[in-house]
């Protein structure tokens, strides 16, 4: 394996309206003497009571008070059935679930998982995720992973996402990170997309099995991981190297930038290396979910095969 180098790296430049209190008088005709701002306007009744919009998000807030966790999409909705327990988890179906072949199979599985079910209008579904697909799935937690409960597991791979900030883009990687084996998906505290209904939908299921695990210094992260034997790649345009020239290790970490500038200067410091993807146009770069997955293929041929 390569001597870890200690390069330095040149930083780049990264509601009440008013209105007449009395009714307009009106002609003999029926009709406004004149249009325009005469013309009374009724605001909201100042009751306190909730309007039916409002009722519905305070139900939303109010159950993810108990399960912050919200999955939508078909696909997600049953993986994540699949790994959570009894009182764990809360499902929404809709009024006309029983019309819908897969939202009968969600319910049959709710049921034998015995997951709390509660029957929903389709505006209160539409208030919680409005891409629901007749089915909100509340949930208390999700895969945990911490760096520090590796063990002698021989073969690691981790990936850090330096400021990813698009939903799907997060759900496509956490999609493809599930099926070729990543152990953890590492984002930092500002500066990127979490766990949103919308990255569990694009993910169709991988959020349930690939942690994403957030830290408060991406550096300091990679600095931890190298003392127990992991080597920190980036996938950078400046590197001199490309993928398919590099043998990896058996315990790596992948870093990612962001999809408008790259990785941050701080986090392509603590890379042993910078490893380019093969392009025939130099002037254009590939989304941060393509890049990423062909990293990933990479490293699980090359491991496959040794």
């Amino acid at each position: 394996m390569q001597k870890r180098s200690n390069r330095s790296t040149s930083q780049r430049s990264e509601p009440s309206r008013g209105g007449n209190s009395r009714k307009p008088s009106r002609p003999a005709n029926g009709r406004n003497s004149q249009r325009g701002p005469s013309m009374e306007v009724r605001g909201p009744k100042s009751s306190g009571s909730f309007t039916p919009d409002q009722k519905k998000n305070s139900d939303v807030k109010e159950i993810q008070k108990r399960f912050p966790r919200l999955v939508a999409g078909h696909h997600a909705v049953v993986e994540a059935i699949k790994k959570v327990s009894s009182g764990d988890a809360v499902l929404w179906l809709s009024r006309t679930w029983e019309s819908s072949k897969d939202l009968r199979e969600l319910e049959k599985e709710a049921n034998s998982k015995k997951i709390q079910i509660e029957i929903k209008p389709d505006e209160a579904l539409k208030a919680a995720y409005p891409g629901n697909q007749g089915a909100c799935l509340f949930v208390k937690t999700g895969p945990k992973w911490e760096l520090s409960n590796v063990g002698d597991e021989k073969y690691q791979t981790l990936l850090i996402l330096d400021g990813v900030e698009d939903p799907h883009n997060l759900g496509a990687i956490l999609r493809t990170s599930w099926l070729l084996g990543v152990s953890a998906v590492v984002i930092p505290q500002d500066r990127a997309v979490g766990l949103t209904p919308t990255v569990h939908k694009v993910a169709c299921g991988g959020a349930e099995y690939v942690p994403v695990v957030t830290v408060p210094n991406l550096a300091q992260f990679n600095e931890e991981a190298k003392k127990i034997g992991f080597w920190v790649f980036g996938l950078s345009h400046k590197a001199e190297k490309e993928i398919h020239q590099v043998k990896f290790p058996e315990r790596m970490i992948w870093v990612l930038g962001a999809e408008d500038s790259g990785m941050r200067v701080t986090t392509e410091r603590v890379c042993d290396e910078l490893v380019k993807l093969p392009q025939l146009e130099k002037s254009a770069s590939f989304n941060v979910s393509n890049a990423a997955a062909m990293a990933l293929f990479e490293t699980a041929r090359q491991k496959s095969s040794s």
